[in-house]
């Protein structure tokens, strides 16, 4: 990684004094760059899973310069460098790399609650701008039946690393329910696609982050990745009802009947999606997310399936609060 070809295609002559890799991300190298008077965020872009990376940026121009036109909604999203040509990525070695600028966490009394209201501002503040268009940078990037049918014909192939048939009929059991609702005529929003808990840094005004998905997609599931990613490791009612608050009012009334019935679903869908992908990671050693070897994918497909079962098992309670909080609307 040639950091001086780097920085001087953003226009930035002087060295950092020290560079450290961030090793939290799935996907993308992320490294920090310290000076004497700042901090900035390198990011190596996964061009083997964002191939079309010209959208995926020009998507994230589109977001940074909404967020930029509306100062007061709240939230904040990363400020990009551009070159002298405009764009906010060179290409150095073959490879894509962006630099933004270092956003300082502080601590919030209601994580839940702020992370929930973020993800819904984030939501409603682009849904204002009715003339701005994104692109679809990855295709079927939440595609349940794709993943149910990858992992059908891994399963079907391989000799080794045979899936318990049980969970096969299981996702597809789930995949039928899901299809009766995320398949008819359900609106379409742009989206963060990847709304997880570690995807927002609490600041005076929290920050939304990775904004590498941002494109069509529906609210559901910006919802139940944030409520995924909070209860992992203590699943806790109150903290749903909490970000579920949360969500509702950055939304600020966008949703049509059908989407708020469709929240609990989205819980299920990227729950049992993303268990599904670590399965065929597992048993194909495709390889998508660069940082896990087979076993690893394995216990984490086990700890998602059982987190699913929680979800569903208190799925009454889960949609009362839904329902109570989205009443006021």
């Amino acid at each position: 990684m040639n950091i001086s070809a780097i920085l001087n295609g953003f226009g930035i002559g002087k060295q950092p004094d020290s560079i450290s890799e961030l090793k939290c991300g799935h996907i993308n190298s992320t490294f920090i760059l310290n000076t004497n008077d700042q901090k900035m965020i390198l990011q190596k872009l996964n061009t083997d899973v964002f191939k079309n990376y010209n959208a995926v940026m020009e998507n994230i121009a589109l977001t940074e310069r909404i967020f930029q036109s509306h100062p007061l909604c709240g939230i904040t999203v990363p400020s990009f460098y551009t070159t002298d040509s405009g764009k906010n990525f060179v290409m150095s070695d073959d490879s894509i790399f962006r630099l933004s600028t270092f956003i300082q966490g502080s601590v919030t009394e209601n994580l839940p609650f702020s992370a929930g209201f973020a993800f819904g501002r984030f939501i409603s503040t682009i849904a204002g701008e009715k003339k701005i268009r994104f692109q679809t940078s990855t295709e079927d990037f939440h595609c349940f039946s794709k993943y149910f049918r990858k992992l059908t014909v891994i399963d079907r192939e391989v000799t080794f690393k045979k899936l318990d048939k049980s969970i096969l009929r299981r996702m597809g059991n789930l995949g039928e329910t899901l299809s009766s609702v995320f398949e008819h005529n359900l609106t379409l929003r742009v989206t963060h696609n990847d709304a997880k808990i570690n995807n927002i840094i609490f600041a005076e005004a929290p920050a939304v982050i990775d904004l590498d998905t941002v494109m069509d997609g529906y609210v559901a599931f910006d919802y139940g990745d944030l409520i995924r990613s909070l209860s992992e490791n203590n699943f806790d009612i109150n903290i749903i009802c909490q970000a579920t608050e949360g969500f509702y009012c950055g939304l600020n009334g966008l949703l049509s009947e059908d989407e708020i019935v469709s929240l609990y679903y989205g819980i299920l869908y990227v729950t049992a999606e993303l268990a599904m992908r670590y399965l065929i990671d597992y048993s194909s050693d495709s390889g998508y997310f660069k940082d896990k070897t087979p076993s690893m994918c394995l216990n984490r497909a086990n700890e998602l399936l059982n987190l699913l079962s929680n979800f569903i098992n208190y799925g009454d309670d889960i949609t009362s609060i839904i329902y109570k909080v989205f009443e006021k609307q």
